[in-house]
């Protein structure tokens, strides 16, 4: 059976040597005060093992036999099964290593009191991303067809698919790409009593696949599957700080060491929501949904963890075509978390210092809801079953000598 396998594949299936990977940068001082910065690169990801050890388990290097009807004294002797090969992995044929095309520019501020600001523009091409679809899907026009015939005269799938005697067969393709475009604010302060750093990222992230194991309805047709990617995340805040309380030094001995000299620490993180697409449930399976209108959430007050999404705006596709709904057009809640520790440091003798910390993370127990249910024949459509975690407090002393 080994003959079967045909030459001249390349080694490692794939070429990934010898890559052309230019990297510019430059610097600008336009003032004492003032640098502009930008750079653009090329990254080549690095060859997976995993996409080749897979092709161990398929045949011929794997025989797979299946039969229906057997018995243990002849089980060959049963009839063979529509599919006697069941799932496999493949690899295309064309397949190439992919690679991210990065671009940068900014401008960097000295500004007074000791606070650093930066403005910049931050853009990733993705380009020959792998994914990795079920190329034995059913035609689409087959399969409705298939489904308007009536049941007796319905044919099984295993009959309908491009390769006969095959299940799925999840093929590692290099043919998709993403894009993702940013206006990143940044503020630092590292003088005086209070530092801090913040944050803010206006994005957006768009393309066919969100991660390598992406089955798509259509994967013939990528620009279909095209839109926000599920880490989408349009609007971020991340701050920092680090307070250094006053120490009290004109107090006597009991306030200033029970007082003074604390530290208190905090992190900030605000974001909006993950992007979803509305799927819905027709005789051909299940599919994305049709856009019929109006608001894809509900409106006002109304909206809560258990009504989220206008349940008027979709419908089920219809057989003879795929959804119109878009990709990630719904936005589910966003995050936030306060999360504060404080200590401080108490010298008992020369020898001997004692350090307290306590920390709140979540501080203030925000609520901060998940799992948005997108299926509309669930009887939860549109809502938010699950959540981050509550506030979690912890406390240590730690003694040092």
């Amino acid at each position: 059976l080994f003959a079967l396998i045909p030459s001249g594949a390349p080694r490692g299936f794939f070429q990934a040597q010898n890559m052309f990977s230019p990297r510019f940068g430059f610097a600008y001082a336009a003032t004492s005060r003032t640098v502009i910065r930008g750079g653009y690169g090329m990254f080549f990801a690095r060859p997976q093992g995993n996409m080749i050890f897979s092709q161990v388990n398929v045949p011929p290097i794997l025989a797979l036999s299946q039969f229906e009807n057997g018995n243990l004294a002849n089980p060959g002797g049963a009839a063979g099964v529509l599919a006697p090969n069941g799932n496999i992995t493949a690899i295309d044929p064309k397949v190439v290593n992919g690679y991210s095309e990065q671009i940068s520019l900014g401008v960097q501020r000295e500004l007074p009191k000791g606070i650093f600001a930066e403005v910049s523009y931050v853009g990733t091409l993705g380009r020959h991303l792998l994914r990795q679809p079920n190329i034995n899907q059913v035609p689409f026009d087959l399969n409705a067809a298939n489904q308007a015939l009536p049941t007796a005269q319905r044919v099984t799938n295993a009959t309908l698919v491009p390769y006969k005697g095959y299940s799925n067969i999840t093929q590692y393709r290099s043919d998709s790409t993403s894009n993702y475009n940013a206006l990143q604010v940044y503020l630092n302060k590292r003088k005086g009593n209070v530092f801090f750093t913040a944050g803010y990222t206006y994005s957006k992230a768009l393309g066919d696949a969100s991660a390598q194991g992406d089955n798509p309805e259509n994967y013939l047709d990528r620009h279909y599957n095209y839109g926000s990617l599920t880490f989408d995340r349009r609007h971020v805040f991340v701050g920092t700080y680090v307070w250094s309380l006053p120490r009290l030094s004109q107090a006597n001995s009991i306030l200033r060491t029970a007082f003074g000299s604390w530290q208190l620490n905090g992190v900030i993180r605000l974001q909006t929501g993950q992007y979803y697409s509305v799927t819905g449930n027709t005789s051909i399976g299940t599919r994305r949904a049709d856009y019929m209108g109006g608001d894809v959430l509900v409106a006002g007050s109304a909206r809560n963890i258990n009504n989220w999404i206008n349940r008027a705006a979709f419908g089920n596709a219809p057989d003879n075509r795929l959804g119109n709904a878009p990709v990630g057009n719904v936005e589910a809640p966003g995050l936030q978390t306060y999360d504060l520790s404080i200590s401080k440091n108490f010298q008992i003798r020369e020898r001997f210092g004692l350090r307290y910390q306590a920390d709140f993370f979540n501080a203030f127990n925000n609520a901060n809801f998940t799992g948005l249910n997108i299926g509309l024949a669930s009887a939860a459509f549109g809502t938010l079953p699950t959540a981050y975690p509550p506030r979690n407090i912890q406390m240590q002393l730690k003694l040092t000598f």
